[in-house]
């Protein structure tokens, strides 16, 4: 029982791991492209727009 269960903890302790490492990856790679940096920029300019038309109720042109 044992055995079975240090097999399994460790199995999924290196997915995760193995999952993180990829997820830095991917992430490494779309902080390096200057288009993606960009839209993330719009992105974040337009949730801080949407968050204070909310806000205050009124539409901002």
């Amino acid at each position: 029982m044992s055995a079975t269960w240090s097999f399994r903890t460790s199995w999924c302790r290196g997915w995760a791991d193995d999952a993180e490492q990829r997820r830095a990856d991917v992430v490494g790679r779309m902080w390096d492209q200057p288009r993606t940096l960009r839209f993330l920029e719009q992105a974040v300019l337009f949730r801080q727009s949407y968050d204070y038309n909310n806000e205050t109720d009124t539409i901002l042109s």
